[in-house]
């Protein structure tokens, strides 16, 4: 057992809004990578998995759009033959035509690895996050189930579909309304930092099972940790590549950052 409770719970003694409480929460995701990069190396059986799927899948994607641009775009539009400067110009309209498909095939091949890992490996992480949470808590963990490994992929396949629900909708309004584009992408950070503050605190609030309302409860007494947590977070998985190695940090900063919470809270954690 890690005895990090009171120096964890003194890292967020800060008040629970303002600069102070967000910069506490935002420094928790590098606590987690060096909990299990440095201190605890042989876990690297937990998070190897996704971190293979996750590369596999990006790696898919990216073949996928090299594979099939040119077919898109010749269906959409055929290059232009023959000669002239209207078709000079008519041939650097179909480049341009055919640099913002691959761009927007990147893209929907990055939101593709980032549903598709996010739900295969929801049970691996949360192995990861239930072994953690007992070496730092003293809290036992779980045997293994398969019925509660299903239930971790159908509650990451609801937290992750809401989470690109509320995007695209985001999105479709910026791009239907220009004028509340800085409305609309405040709050999709906002919303993005507090999906991933919620999402990795998941494991350890569900173990001690419990509800949708405790966290709410943990959203409403710590509003800055939380975002700034989020953030922390998301700052890392949102870039391609970088996300594959810094996941199991943020899982383990997650138990980390939990019991930071339940501690400033004056309470056991039990």
């Amino acid at each position: 057992m890690i005895d990090a409770r009171r120096p964890i719970g003194r890292a967020l003694s800060a008040p629970r809004r303002g600069a102070a409480s967000f910069l506490g929460g935002l420094a928790f995701p590098f606590k987690g990578a060096r909990l299990v990069y440095v201190e605890h190396p042989g876990l690297v059986r937990y998070w190897i998995v996704p971190i293979l799927v996750t590369l596999f899948a990006f790696l898919g994607s990216i073949l996928a759009v090299v594979g099939y641009e040119d077919t898109l775009t010749s269906s959409l539009w055929a290059a232009p033959a023959g000669d002239g400067w209207e078709v000079d110009l008519a041939r650097g309209a179909h480049w341009l035509f055919e640099a913002l498909v691959v761009v927007v095939l990147v893209i929907g091949a990055l939101v593709a690895t980032l549903l598709v890992s996010g739900i295969v490996s929801a049970p691996f992480n949360a192995r990861l996050a239930e072994i953690l949470d007992e070496r730092v808590t003293g809290r036992a963990a779980p045997p293994f189930a398969v019925g509660r490994a299903l239930r971790d992929v159908g509650r990451a396949i609801v937290i992750e579909s809401t989470f690109f629900a509320v995007n695209a909708a985001l999105l479709l309004l910026s791009l239907f309304v220009p004028v509340l584009s800085p409305v609309t992408g405040a709050v999709g950070l906002a919303f993005g930092a507090l999906y991933f503050g919620i999402t990795y605190v998941e494991t350890p609030e569900a173990t001690r099972g419990r509800g949708l309302a405790n966290r709410l409860r943990l959203v409403r007494r710590h509003p800055a940790a939380i975002l700034g947590f989020g953030a922390g977070v998301g700052l890392f998985l949102c870039v391609p590549l970088v996300n594959l190695l810094f996941m199991p940090a943020a899982v383990a900063g997650g138990v980390l950052f939990h019991a930071a919470l339940e501690a400033s809270d004056g309470g056991p954690l039990d």
